[in-house]
């Protein structure tokens, strides 16, 4: 969800050290470490309340109020369902204040240790309808925390299809005082970016969701749709509101945000809901809801991941942090056996001994058949492995490329036809590559995915697979079980992928592409954002300035989610496409991007430096031996001149610590500086600590030391407006005046590594196969398992 773009990339530097790079630790209560939970019934008036969160409800009007201390968050919230109309298309809304009757009950939670949330009391809601249907709204409430947990339950005498259930909705949502109050969204998945915007500007979006074929993005007024999770904050005293899904078994997640009428404003509306595809039944379910109110917003979405998780656990991986090299961007779907044997002896002869250990193949490995049979990828496996080093692949398992009269490999009574996901008028489904959909609730379906990882990697030695365009796997279709949704069915895929390489006889490391944020129980690490070749909308902005915002704003998704994100792969050369080069401001771009986005920091005196990817040639060795790096999937790097200036600027600040959290910073705006942007930075003394990365993120390291402000290394005061700075690192690059380029350099002297100095050059840079999106070379004649 990328909208609210400013005219440079300093969005990014504020979103980095403002917004979203972590401020001082908010003032909450420990685990169950606060007064009991009380619950309590005064005629039609319910109030429940943790001594944090006060609940009240009034039951004679369906109506309730969200409080957090003094602060009103909600007033009038309500719930309500959908149901779908099979034969008019014409579904019925069902409101909580349109019930005839309502009545309230509440329990104990979690005293014999059995919810594994806490301790307190769940609040249930009845409200009871004319026709005989009933809508129970859960709110539990715990000790010492800042959140509830919200959902619901429709029960009728006769079978109800729904395809909507919003248990908490409300036409208003504030945070209270604060002077700069802004949106925080995610997308539908990584094609598409986070979004943060002024409350009563949202601004532009692509406005991802199922893409089929022929349905392009647009760049258009966002739609108010976040998903996954959403968040209204002040970035000045940093209060926030989190919402978001606690767990993701039945349905899509989403949430729903009206635009302020006027700056700091409150929202003119918010609900979290369950949407996408229906379900059936006399009983139909939602799933579990994250509603928390923090001191610290940056507090909430580190506690939101971390909650998920308790519901949807994340896979655990012990195995160390994957660094190396991947094919993708050097050779697109031409990595020839030859080409790849080459560049195997580079990096076992030059990079090996740091740490670069992992060889990964993109799309479309032919190997010496000519049509990458498992013979070839197991041929290649060995190779890597005989220089002591560990091989990567990749695969699409939701994508069908082949004619649909094919027979299924390992499951042969069916064809790719039986296993396509329909329409409602049972036409086979065509994605934005122009491929079919493998519909996992059927039994062929998975049977072809199991297939395909044994064939491809577990059974070849493989060590680490990217799979990729996993969107697919969520369309909403006429699924061979009607019975499940897109997301079920997503779910179901991915268990059986995930099952199949979890059966090898050695670790896989597993890593997401195009990948929705939740649920995130299926793999080890997830993309943060698009491919960093990808500009927005073809010119908007390039690939690696969206990189740095989606960078910035995932931050809490490392290590909670995912064991680490993963920030993409950086070019130090792209043969394929012309030998095309980073300039020096990309370099430094995709090198803050890389530091801020991987790496782990949990093991004492251990230091990190950047990945490489792209032609090992290009790395001069006399640099490279001085750096140690984070890595995930082995993708990331920096062109001959500048690899090492960067990897020197981010040596001098990679500092071991204890302490597993975010660097924190206090950063002023002055959105009038620039109009409709996010404003001048405006540097302030910073708490002692310094800058280490903990998986995919920056970390509090609270060592003592002050490692110095917000200002530049020479001449103090305000940072420069970035516009000024960027102009004159063009002209410094175009004249070729290393001198010249100090202005650029101040920025990185900064102790926190500011994503600055580089503001959209318009030059929207696309290569021949990337329009978009990857070409989706189709696999030739026989190429499959």
């Amino acid at each position: 969800m990328n909208f609210r773009w400013s005219t440079s990339i300093v969005m990014a530097a504020v979103l980095l050290v403002g917004a979203l790079a972590p401020g001082a630790p908010a003032a909450r209560a420990a685990d169950n470490d606060g007064p009991e939970v009380s619950i309590g019934q005064s005629g039609d008036i319910v109030t429940a309340t943790n001594g944090i969160l006060t609940i009240e409800y009034d039951l004679s009007t369906g109506r309730g109020s969200w409080s957090a201390g003094a602060t009103r968050v909600m007033d009038g919230f309500y719930s309500d369902y959908s149901v779908a109309d099979t034969v008019y298309d014409t579904p019925v809304r069902m409101y909580s204040y349109a019930a005839a009757d309502a009545a309230a009950t509440w329990s104990d939670v979690g005293e014999d240790g059995t919810d594994p949330y806490g301790t307190g009391k769940t609040l249930t809601l009845t409200s009871t309808f004319d026709n005989g249907a009933s809508m129970d709204l859960r709110l539990s409430l715990y000790e010492g925390k800042p959140f509830a947990l919200a959902s619901m339950t429709v029960r009728s005498e006769d079978p109800q299809t729904i395809d909507v259930m919003e248990p908490v909705a409300a036409d208003n949502l504030d945070i209270g005082e604060g002077t700069d109050k802004r949106i925080y969204t995610a997308p539908y998945n990584n094609n598409t970016d986070f979004g943060v915007a002024p409350v009563h500007d949202f601004g532009f979006s692509e406005n991802g969701y199922d893409r089929p074929k022929d349905l392009a993005t647009t760049w258009s007024p966002f739609n108010g749709t976040s998903y996954w999770v959403a968040a209204m904050f002040d970035d000045g005293n940093k209060h926030g509101f989190i919402g978001g899904a606690a767990t993701t078994f039945k349905w899509k997640s989403m949430q729903s945000l009206g635009q302020a009428a006027a700056a700091n404003g409150p929202l003119t509306g918010f609900s979290v809901y369950n949407a996408g595809g229906t379900q059936s039944g006399t009983t139909v379910a939602s799933d579990l809801f994250f509603l928390g109110y923090y001191d610290d917003y940056r507090d909430g979405l580190e506690q939101f991941g971390s909650t998920y998780a308790i519901g949807d656990p994340k896979l655990p991986w012990t195995d160390g942090v994957p660094m190396g090299y991947n094919t993708y961007y050097t050779f697109y779907g031409m990595p020839t056996d030859a080409s790849m044997h080459a560049m195997v002896d580079y990096f076992a002869e030059h990079l090996k001994p740091l740490g670069y250990t992992y060889m990964n193949l993109d799309c479309c490995f032919k190997g010496p058949s000519g049509t990458g049979t498992s013979a070839d990828f197991k041929d290649y496996a060995d190779y890597v492995h005989g220089k002591g080093m560990k091989a990567g692949g990749y695969e699409v398992p939701f994508a069908i490329w082949w004619d649909l009269s094919e027979t299924v490999p390992a499951a042969p009574e069916y064809t790719y036809g039986d296993i396509a996901l329909k329409d409602e008028d049972g036409v086979p489904i065509k994605t934005y590559l122009d491929t079919y959909i493998v519909d996992a609730t059927h039994p062929g379906g998975q049977a072809f995915i199991r297939n395909m990882m044994a064939y491809y990697f577990v059974n070849t030695g493989f060590d680490y697979v990217k799979l990729d365009f996993l969107d697919f796997g969520m369309f909403e279709g006429k699924h061979y079980d009607p019975s499940m949704n897109g997301i079920q069915a997503y779910r179901l895929g991915m268990q059986v992928a995930r099952d199949a390489l979890l059966s090898a006889d050695r670790p896989i490391f597993i890593n997401e592409s195009i990948a929705p944020l939740l649920p995130s129980g299926y793999a080890h690490g997830r993309r943060s954002g698009i491919d960093t070749t990808i500009p927005l909308q073809n010119n908007l902005y390039s690939g690696i300035e969206r990189q740095a915002l989606n960078a910035a704003a995932s931050w809490w998704t490392n290590g909670t989610l995912y064991e680490y994100n993963d920030p993409d792969m950086a070019i130090p050369e792209n043969i394929a496409n012309g030998f095309d080069k980073y300039t020096l401001n990309e370099s430094r771009l995709k090198a803050t991007i890389d530091f801020l986005g991987g790496g782990r920091a949990s093991d004492p005196g251990r230091q990190y430096a950047l990945r490489i990817g792209g032609p090992a040639r290009s790395v001069p060795e006399s640099g490279a031996d001085r750096h140690r790096g984070p890595g995930q999937g082995g993708q990331a790097g920096i062109d001959d001149e500048h690899y090492e200036q960067a990897g020197a600027l981010a040596s001098r600040h990679l500092l071991d610590g204890p302490r597993r959290r975010q660097a924190r910073r206090h950063v002023e705006l002055e959105p009038e500086r620039i109009g409709r942007a996010y404003g001048d930075v405006r540097g302030h003394r910073t708490e002692p600590c310094g800058v280490l990365y903990r998986h995919g993120a920056v970390q509090r390291h609270e060592s003592g030391h002050a490692h110095g402000r917000l200002y530049p290394a020479a001449g103090g005061g305000r940072i420069r407006h970035s516009a000024h700075l960027a102009r004159r690192l063009r002209a410094a690059d175009a004249a070729g005046k290393p001198g010249a380029r100090q202005a650029g350099r101040r920025f990185f002297r900064i102790r926190l590594v500011l994503v600055c100095g580089m503001e959209r050059e318009g030059r929207g840079r696309v290569d021949p196969l990337e329009r978009g999106e990857r070409s989706g070379e189709r696999p030739v004649a026989g190429d499959r398992p």
